[in-house]
């Protein structure tokens, strides 16, 4: 699979993450859900991003 800086993955666990980074020593990738960095090896494996089924909602208790 081809990453590229921007590019949203999933981890082995099923964390979804975006490439931030890519350098020789490896990824550096931020967490979609936490927002914190993470700096993994260049092999490290990522899976395929699949947009949730889930929506966010702006006002989730609207008055209607």
């Amino acid at each position: 699979m081809r990453v590229n800086v921007g590019s949203r993955h999933l981890t082995p666990t099923g964390r979804p993450v975006r490439v931030v980074e890519i350098d020789a020593s490896g990824l550096t990738l931020q967490s979609l859900v936490s927002d914190n960095r993470i700096s993994v090896p260049a092999d490290y494996p990522l899976f395929r991003y699949q947009k949730s089924a889930f929506e966010t909602r702006t006002m989730p208790y609207s008055r209607r």
